[in-house]
């Protein structure tokens, strides 16, 4: 199934960068010195890294996608799935950051470990347990907010995650029809007899073209055991980022006293 589609979309680097650098800010300036080394952990070595890291996966996914022409190379297929995975590794794992950093700084569970299964699953924004401990210590507009994105929020650990699943998010190389498959198959079996015959520069040539047949769209692929699903890469990213730097703000402004700067 095929949603989220708009491949004629951008990613919008420029906004993205400039609120990850607002975000960054927000942090700094307002940093307060009563946080507690758990709290801080959290904040500064989990948190502010994964902004440093979401910076640059943005500017180099935009840098790399210039570069599609026809067809991927299967290094550049690899490379921007790479680069994919990375995004939505950090998105996932500076929620759950901003989780730990609220139980420590809110005490909302006590004597908890992080090396506790238990303990992991409940160190999780949207998780039912975390909102109601959120409640329990008056973080009301926290929590009303937060369950606001609790769709968005199951939808992305459900299929955009790749640390939830076996199958990594991928960028296909190109998107064959069944005339491409069949010209591509041609060409890959001439050029094997050609080789085969001694033949070996027309042969390389017509295994080469069999490369360059099909369209590259800028789409990736979300699998698991149930389903396969595709999304639009600009339009997914800008959208999950969005709704990523709302929940952010919130937690750093209602969560830690951290007041927006722009």
């Amino acid at each position: 199934m095929r949603e989220n589609q708009n491949i004629t979309e951008a990613i919008d680097r420029d906004e993205i960068l400039n609120s990850l650098h607002g975000l960054r800010e927000q942090f700094i300036f307002g940093e307060r010195s009563d946080f507690s080394e758990d709290t801080k952990r959290h904040l500064q070595r989990g948190f502010l890294v994964r902004l440093a890291m979401l910076e640059h996966v943005v500017t180099k996914l935009v840098d790399e996608l210039s570069k599609a022409d026809g067809p991927l190379s299967s290094y550049l297929a690899v490379e921007l799935s790479l680069l994919l995975n990375s995004f939505y590794l950090n998105i996932a794992g500076s929620l759950d950051n901003l989780a730990w950093a609220l139980i420590y700084r809110h005490n909302l569970r006590p004597t908890i470990k992080e090396s506790v299964k238990e303990d992991r699953r409940f160190a999780q924004l949207l998780n039912k347990d975390f909102l109601k401990a959120l409640d329990y210590k008056k973080l009301n507009t926290l929590t009303e907010f937060l369950r606001t994105l609790k769709l968005w929020f199951v939808e992305i650990k459900d299929f955009r995650d790749p640390g939830a699943h076996r199958i990594p998010l991928f960028i296909q190389r190109a998107i064959w029809t069944e005339k491409d498959l069949e010209e591509h198959k041609r060409l890959d079996r001439e050029g094997a007899k050609l080789i085969a015959e001694g033949n070996y520069d027309e042969g390389r040539n017509l295994v080469y073209d069999s490369y360059q047949v099909g369209t590259f769209l800028p789409i990736f692929t979300s699998e698991d055991d149930t389903s396969v699903r595709d999304f639009g890469v600009a339009s997914c990213i800008n959208a999950d980022y969005k709704n990523w730097c709302l929940i952010s703000e919130c937690v750093l402004e209602e969560g830690f006293g951290l007041p927006k700067t722009r």
